[in-house]
């Protein structure tokens, strides 16, 4: 009888090892997601080597589109989850700083307007609740621009000037590449999942040799992992 009780209790804890075996194959399966953003890019000054520095572009806005790949570290809650992420956003400008003339007679406008992709390596911890997860991540984010343009539009009396130049190259302002460190967290429910974090850029973003600027990103964003 004791047998037959032992030989029960071993069969139970297998089906129960089987059944959570499942469960956490089940949980670790890797995952696509996509992410949509609404980006805030945040410059910092143009500081020169002599000491003296310019606020010669302000706060802008754009947007981003990420495809992720999740990949579950194990049976954890960790996870590695690299991505591809296009973007375009936009830069204002000072065009009365950048001309050192501080008394243009009528109202004039300059932007940078950029696009390129970046590649984010995050390491993050899904946090397991009653309805939701709560996730927490951070990682390296490297930064690609192909196009740069500086757009400009002056008024002259009756007349309207406008135009543009290439923003990245010998003659341009900004440089190309960037790597930032982002830290971020989100909430998920149902595969859906809101997003909060900010890529603090490392890399000097000045073209000139004789000064440095860096940029930021700050991002609210909403995805989903199929």
């Amino acid at each position: 009888m004791r047998s037959h009780i032992k030989t029960a209790i071993i069969l139970s804890l297998l089906m129960l090892m089987g059944i959570g075996t499942a469960k956490s194959q089940d949980d670790i399966r890797p995952r696509l997601g996509i992410r949509v953003g609404l980006d805030i890019d945040c410059p910092t000054k143009y500081n020169f080597k002599n000491g003296t520095s310019v606020s010669l572009f302000g706060a802008g806005a754009g947007f981003s589109v990420t495809g992720v790949y999740n990949l579950p570290i194990s049976y954890s809650n960790f996870y590695f989850e690299p991505g591809v992420t296009l973007y375009y956003n936009t830069l204002s400008m000072d065009v009365d700083k950048l001309d050192g003339n501080t008394s243009v007679p009528e109202p004039s406008s300059m932007s940078t307007r950029l696009f390129g992709f970046r590649l984010p390596f995050v390491f993050g911890y899904a946090l397991p609740l009653e309805k939701v997860k709560v996730h927490l991540f951070a990682g390296p984010v490297l930064q690609i621009g192909l196009v740069a343009r500086q757009h400009i539009s002056m008024k002259y009396s009756d007349i309207n000037l406008g135009g543009s130049t290439n923003a990245y190259g010998d003659d341009g302002l900004l440089d190309r590449f960037d790597c930032g460190i982002r830290i971020g967290a989100g909430v998920e429910q149902n595969n859906w999942i809101f997003q909060f974090y900010g890529t603090i850029g490392t890399c000097d973003q000045a073209s000139s040799k004789y000064a440095k600027m860096r940029t930021s990103q700050i991002v609210i964003g909403l995805g989903y992992n199929f």
